[in-house]
């Protein structure tokens, strides 16, 4: 949790220990794999009470690695440069560059907790050379053997040092080896880059460097290596649960200690270099190109870095490196290191220091402060769940916490926030994991420290044992001579307590049972230690008199552990990974994801899929490479990165949205993420087997966008995958200028953005059997500019053979430059699904501003010659004069012209028909009239997502697309604003079920590839005599001529008013008309 490091955990313990410790007698010098160093002899009698062992042997600021400054900063930790002759370690190493604490300290602590962690008192300063550890043993022997436990320090991964933590008492008493390191904090640790081999947790990397350091040396200084504990607090305690969770420490550690802090939570996802750019921005660098930006960053001093960074809590990142997965998913799923595993909490973690509401304590807390303060201190919970519901959360938690409780007595309801507090920070994650670990058949042992240490008095008598108390036992200082030097007065008992702790600590290390004393001295008769087990679920209660018990917080843990989860909807993102899986490519391997659909899509057919996303089909085309058909990508060496979204393609910023549109379609459609570039041509694959004998149907989504901006990564293929036998894949291609620019290269003059879906294809065609799919059987489907880039490769004898069905969802490309290969019937003899909305121009289309009061005849007529554009380009030769009273005619003749609202209707038609229907029913005809199956539709329904439209609109351009890819479907709707209704949630299932039955057999009727979700309305096929559509509704029906009356007007009637010129000898240099659409040039279309 955000307060794990807080107070004066966020620095480390004590340095004033070093002033009793500096009195050494003989130095000793041993061998290291950079070089030798020399430590000194401590003697123990005049500091600690009553030690094993009369002299240890201290060795500190041991380098692990190198210097994290300049090049290497925000990288992953190098070997130290290796030194001649023999390095003093008689000293600390600084500690890692860090601000002063964000936390501040207790007047009244200050004196006790600041004098023993060395709060602002550490005499080390901080730097970014601070890869260092700090060895305690008293036997320097090759041949001892001795247990080793390396401390991990706390400080929210915001401070501290490892130095602050005096390993002398444990040496002292015991047969073990301690180590104590630093490791990068704050933005140092936790800011992301771009780099491939290592993106981000730095500071994690770091532990795992150490811990390799360990595994190298360790024998020199009388360690085992095969005898490994790592123990931690807080935030330390934390990074040793994510430690248990990474591949990279298997086989580093062999036990595990976690202090008060367990990871559980989701952490960030890879590639989110927003904060990077943030902190470059307020350091004076540019934030774009990416490699300017970092090589500014790694140019500014430590201090630069610090000035601009910003306070928080750093969260790890699933990197697919240190993290493979989400850490709740990893622990979920058992898929951690078996490693022997102690761990525990305080039993008031929050009751004073860490507390943020101490204003509060003294007179109690009323209920509603108490219900106040949730939202913020259900915040990890949030992030835990993320498609939960908040206000279904706050009334459970409160009726679990004050239902049963005296309301009215402040300090009762204190108490339980208090509670509250505990079990979201720290029990419930620790019990979870220990759960979880024993699940695997290793020992772990539970405990609950319990004692309210005698040197504070100045604390509220109602708090017990909070935050880092136990710290002061685990490491003996109660046993330190001259307390009253220190200002602790620790009491007899008090000092057993202490000798208790550390043995049981060493006897697991030693031993994987804190119960087993024959690597120890029992220093007196302690009480047994139970295991934990599944079924016992026993711990330790340590106190001055410890006890067995069992269930921790058994009710709270249950509410915690098994109904939040069920109330939140179990927790997945739609973009959360499981695991992950290796595919190989014509351009290299590439490592996709795992994704567990049953938490975030409703009733899937398959319990998981495989996500590959930002795989390259192309090279960059910058520098030379623009405006020039598109090349192979380089090729690669190693394992590919395939878990996070390629960019998108360099384009301008979208058409302004309307206000009430923006939360729905904008959330949905992902506007304004993901950054741009030309490096883009990259593609994304959502499959559920990526077997080579699959055979699976592959769609393949050309996005819109008016190829002028778009991504494919903004639709998401996992509930088609989730429900169908079937491969999506999602690709992007050039835009704009970068896309249509003419050019005099005879190769490729123009058409670039075509060019690369021809690209994309033909990668479809080469390496889609590898993610399951059968190269046989490809469907492309798009809308808008997308469908009319469907009906346009339908066209180019570039694409033949490259796929077998085509879908075209509102646009159809019928324009000059294509209407006499429409006409000649000169197109791939392909299966056809096409059509359009019934007001494409409903709302989000229109000239909005002629809405509310309806439109004149004057303005209808005025209106002609723009809105006629795009014919008179279908038609150069023809006569706009003669055109216009036409089409008044035919659409204003039989309606009332006084009546604006039944105008605007018509002229709403008009652009309809123009815009969409008459290019669509052209090129139905035209395909099945070469005896191939065609099938069109027309959707008519309003979503009832979509309240704030005027009650004249019907469904128009876009609506579609929630039903295709899904979006019903998708759990937790309300977290996405889009509550849908069990009939709308049919209709999705439909929709999906005739796109992929269509895909897999050329037929929507066909259930053979896909399970009939419910008795679909059959759709007939269209045919030049039949004229066949269906009417795609809550309730579809089958119909004839769509539209009959006006498309024979703009089909067959306008044609003749214009000379149906053939104008394959025009010089055809001018924009599409509808939306500004980039010319086809000859090489693509050959009949121009």
């Amino acid at each position: 949790m955000a307060n794990l490091g807080t107070s004066a955990v966020c620095t480390a313990i004590f340095i004033s220990i070093l002033c009793i410790c500096y009195a050494f007698g003989d130095f000793v010098v041993v061998s290291t794999t950079s070089g030798d160093v020399q430590g000194y002899q401590f003697e123990t009698s005049p500091s600690i009470g009553s030690p094993a062992f009369d002299h240890i042997y201290i060795f500190k600021g041991i380098p692990y690695a190198a210097s994290t400054s300049g090049k290497l900063r925000l990288r992953p930790p190098q070997d130290p440069t290796p030194w001649e002759g023999v390095r003093n370690a008689t000293r600390f190493g600084e500690k890692c560059a860090q601000r002063p604490s964000i936390y501040p300290m207790q007047p009244e602590a200050a004196p006790l907790y600041g004098e023993f962690l060395g709060y602002a008192n550490n005499s080390t300063s901080a730097s970014e050379d601070c890869l260092n550890l700090n060895v305690y043993t008293h036997d320097v022997s090759v041949l001892a053997n001795q247990a080793v436990m390396v401390w991990i320090h706390g400080g929210g991964f915001t401070s501290g040092t490892g130095s602050s933590y005096p390993g002398e008492v444990l040496a002292a008493h015991h047969n073990v080896v301690l180590v104590t390191f630093n490791y990068r904090l704050g933005d140092f640790h936790s800011l992301q880059t771009l780099e491939e081999d290592a993106p981000a947790n730095f500071g994690y990397l770091d532990q795992i460097k150490a811990l390799q350091w360990v595994q190298t040396n360790i024998r020199n200084f009388g360690g085992d290596p095969e005898k490994v504990t790592i123990f931690g607090e807080s935030s330390g305690s934390q990074s040793v649960s994510l430690l248990v969770m990474s591949p990279l420490a298997t086989g580093l550690f062999h036990r595990a200690i976690s202090q008060s802090g367990v990871w559980i939570l989701p952490g960030r996802q890879v590639g989110d270099v927003a904060a990077t750019e943030t902190i470059a921005s307020a350091a004076g660098c540019v934030t774009t190109p990416y490699g300017d930006m970092m090589s500014c960053l790694r140019g500014k001093s430590a201090e630069d870095i610090l000035a601009a960074g910003r306070p928080g809590f750093p969260l790890p990142v699933v990197d697919g490196h240190f993290l493979m997965d989400a850490p709740n998913n990893l622990v979920k799923k058992q898929q951690l290191n078996k490693v022997d595993y102690l761990l525990g909490t305080n039993n008031d973690e929050y009751g004073w220091m860490l507390s943020i509401t101490r204003g509060l304590y003294a007179d109690g807390m009323t209920a509603a402060e108490f219900q106040a303060g949730l939202p913020y201190y259900l915040f990890f919970v949030g992030l835990t769940y993320p498609k939960g519901n908040m206000s279904v959360l706050i009334p459970a938690v409160i009726q679990e916490y004050l239902g049963s409780v005296d309301k009215d007595d402040p300090f009762v309801v204190r108490d339980q926030f208090v509670q509250l507090k505990d079990d979201v920070g720290f029990v419930a994650s620790t019990v979870l994991m220990a759960e979880t670990q024993s699940a695997q058949s290793v020992r772990v042992y539970q405990y609950e420290f319990q004692h309210r240490s005698s040197i504070f008095p100045f604390k509220p008598d109602f708090v017990r044992a909070e935050h880092m108390d136990e710290l002061f036992y685990v490491f003996g200082i109660p046993l330190l001579r001259q307390d009253a030097a220190w200002k602790l007065p620790f009491t007899d008992q008090e000092r057993d307590l202490s000798l208790d702790i550390m043995a049981y600590w060493v006897n697991f290390a030693n031993n994987g049972d804190p119960n087993d004393f024959s690597g120890a001295a029992r220093i007196r008769d302690s009480a047994d230690w139970p295991r934990y087990t599944p079924s016992s679920k026993a711990y330790l209660k340590l106190n001055l008199t410890s006890s067995a018990d069992v269930e921790l917080r058994e009710k709270r843990m249950n509410f915690w552990n098994e109904v939040v989860p069920k109330l939140m909807g179990g927790g997945e993102d739609i973009t959360s990974a499981a695991g992950f899986m290796q595919v190989s490519t014509t351009s290299g391997d590439i490592q996709g994801y795992e994704f567990d659909t049953a938490s975030s899509i409703g009733s899937p057919a398959f319990d998981r899929i495989y996500i590959f996303k930002g795989i390259p089909y192309a090279a960059s085309t910058t520098g030379e490479l623009r405006l020039r058909p598109p090349q192979d990508p380089t090729p690669w060496e190693g394992v590919r990165d395939a878990t996070r979204f390629g960019e998108k393609c360099a384009q301008r910023p979208s058409y302004p949205m309307q206000p009430e549109a923006a939360p729905l379609y904008g959330e949905f459609w992902g506007y304004g993420k993901n950054s741009t570039s030309e490096d883009c041509l990259n593609l994304n694959v959502y499959t559920h087997n990526i077997s080579a004998l699959a055979n699976q149907a592959v769609m393949v989504w050309l996005h819109g966008g008016s190829f002028t901006e778009g991504a494919g990564s903004s639709y998401p293929g996992e509930v088609l995958a989730a429900h169908h036998n079937v491969v999506i894949v999602t690709i992007n291609y050039r835009l704009g200028d970068f896309a249509s620019l003419p050019t005099l290269e005879v190769d490729a003059p123009g058409n670039f953005g075509f060019l690369d879906q021809i690209k994309a294809l033909q990668w479809v065609q080469a390496n889609i059997r590898n993610f399951g799919g059968d190269p046989e059987k490809v469907t492309i489907f798009g809308e808008s500019s997308g469908g009319y880039s469907v009906s346009l490769l339908v066209m180019s004898p570039l694409a033949t053979g490259l796929f077998h069905r085509a879908i075209s969802q509102s646009g159809a490309g019928v324009l000059p430059a294509r209407q006499n290969l429409v006409r000649k019937k000169q197109l791939n003899k392909v299966d056809y699904l096409l059509g359009t909305n019934n007001d494409e121009y409903g709302w989000m289309l229109s000239i909005r501003n002629l809405y509310a009061d309806g439109m004149s005849a004057a303005e209808f007529q005025a209106r002609m010659p723009y809105d006629l554009f795009v014919v008179g380009l279908t038609y150069p030769k023809g006569n706009m004069s003669v055109l216009i009273p036409a089409v008044i005619q035919e659409y204003l003749d039989s309606v009332d012209t006084d009546d604006p609202f039944a105008v605007r209707d018509q002229y709403f038609q008009l652009k309809y028909d123009v815009g969409f229907v008459a290019s669509t029913v052209l090129m139905a005809e035209a395909q099945s009239a070469q005896s191939v199956r065609v099938y069109q539709y027309e959707f008519q329904h309003r979503s009832s997502i979509f309240p704030f439209k005027p009650d004249f609109v019907k469904a128009e351009h876009l609506d579609e697309l929630f039903y295709v890819f899904g979006i019903p479907l998708l759990l937790h709707d309300a977290a996405w604003k889009l509550p849908f209704t069990d009939q709308e949630r049919d209709l999705s299932l439909d929709i999906m079920a005739y796109w992929v039955n269509f895909a897999n057999n050329g037929e929507p009727n066909d259930f053979s590839g896909a399970a009939r979700l419910r008795d679909s309305a059959d759709w007939p096929g269209y045919t030049p005599s039949s004229k066949a559509y269906l009417k795609l509704n809550l309730t579809s029906s089958a119909d004839v001529e769509l539209r009959g009356k006006r498309m024979k007007f703009w089909n067959e009637v306008v044609p003749k008013l214009m000379g149906e010129e053939d104008i394959t000898s025009a010089a055809v240099k001018m924009s599409w008309g509808f939306w500004g659409f980039p010319i086809l040039l000859a090489c693509f279309l050959c009949n121009i």
